[in-house]
């Protein structure tokens, strides 16, 4: 089986990551923060411009890449 990989935007801001749900936004830890495919970047991009301009908050986009492929645990040594 071969590897699929997904490349998906994020906004973090400082040490965190942001999550955005109707129209809230809040910082959190990468595992709760709101992901979006590359073809929603316009979207993505309003975000942070609310963000900056709305709550003065500094923040950047970043691109995930998620490889998808068979787990294979490690034997122990």
């Amino acid at each position: 089986m071969n590897a699929h990989s997904t490349e998906l935007l994020v906004i973090k801001t400082g040490n965190g990551y942001v999550r955005e749900k109707d129209g809230v936004y809040e910082t959190c830890a990468m595992e709760r923060a709101s992901v979006f495919p590359l073809g929603h970047l316009p979207d993505v991009k309003k975000h942070v411009e609310i963000l900056r301009d709305q709550y003065g908050m500094a923040s950047g986009l970043f691109k995930l890449t998620i490889i998808e492929e068979p787990f294979k645990e490690r034997e122990e040594a």
